[in-house]
């Protein structure tokens, strides 16, 4: 019974259990010891030019590098490659590719053409998956996402150092010229952010904040507090103006006894110079937006009221 080198194994399992027919070539498998393992059992024809170990379970990340292994002209893209980089907000769905210009047709893999696709946009991760970086991502994800979503994925990837605002914009305009789906709305999501402004820490306080302003209230996220003693605090949104912040609270961050007491600690800090610090969390967020806001905004109302008196 023949088997795999163990060369070729240890390839599979560094590339989500797929092996091309080049790498089996070049480790002593020819097309008549490949048939062989395929009628065992062993090996399962995959795509083109691929095969798969048939002890390997089919995966997300396989069939994204299936798709690259078959065909060299491949990039995942869209929500597959927003997925591939652990970003938030990402929909579910086959897996999404870019190729330039030509026309190509995989299997259970939605392909889309475009005009505008160089070296410098790909990635070529470690297993051998092509992926969009994420400053050429960012506007292809424009086209699949709303403006809150889109918005809170750039503040992900602004927390995380791996985009600016300036090459957002900069990337805007290069793909504007080809009328790419999305570019609008990426475009009114940048104009709404000052260059300034720091990034938002998660997805609740993008929504959060942006309900607010949509209300009239633009508080500024991430804003520093100086509350003397040489101890600084951030706060997720504040009107520095008259001393109002907001600070949103996920109960697996903050569920902990001791996060309770720094956060305790935190708002005891502000309120000792004179700062009114309200916490809401995830749960108020995700089933009860409106009421908060309403909240939210009668508190700063009070808030301006004192100041003013």
């Amino acid at each position: 019974m023949p088997t795999l080198p163990i060369s070729v194994i240890a390839f599979a399992r560094s590339h989500h259990g797929l092996v091309t027919r080049e790498v089996q070539a070049a480790n002593d498998v020819g097309r008549h010891r490949r048939q062989r393992l395929i009628d065992d059992g062993l090996l399962v024809r995959a795509a083109p030019g691929v095969d798969r170990l048939a002890s390997h379970p089919i995966t997300f990340e396989q069939q994204c590098l299936l798709a690259c292994l078959a065909h060299p002209g491949l990039v995942v893209s869209g929500p597959s490659a927003g997925r591939l980089l652990g970003l938030r907000r990402m929909p579910d769905g086959p897996v999404h590719c870019m190729s330039l210009r030509r026309k190509i047709e995989v299997p259970d893999v939605v392909v889309h053409r475009t005009t505008l696709l160089g070296r410098h946009d790909i990635d070529v991760r470690p297993d051998g998956i092509r992926v969009l970086k994420p400053v050429r991502l960012v506007p292809d994800l424009a086209r699949f996402l709303d403006d809150t979503d889109l918005e809170s994925v750039i503040e992900q990837l602004l927390q995380q150092r791996r985009v600016s605002i300036p090459a957002l914009c900069a990337s805007a305009r290069r793909l504007r010229a080809c009328g790419r789906d999305g570019i609008v709305r990426l475009g009114r999501v940048l104009d709404r952010r000052p260059m300034w402004m720091k990034p938002k820490d998660s997805n609740l306080e993008v929504v959060l904040l942006r309900a607010l302003a949509d209300r009239g209230l633009a508080l500024v996220p991430q804003h520093r507090v100086d509350v003397g003693d040489g101890i600084e605090i951030h706060l997720d949104g504040a009107d520095p103006l008259v001393g109002f912040g907001v600070e949103v609270d996920h109960e697996t961050w903050h569920g902990g006894r001791l996060a309770v007491a720094r956060d305790k600690w935190r708002d005891r800090k502000a309120a000792r110079i004179g700062w009114v610090v309200v916490r809401v969390t995830d749960a108020d967020v995700d089933t009860r937006l409106a009421e908060v806001v309403d909240d939210l905004l009668q508190i700063h109302a009070e808030c301006l009221r004192r100041r003013a008196a």
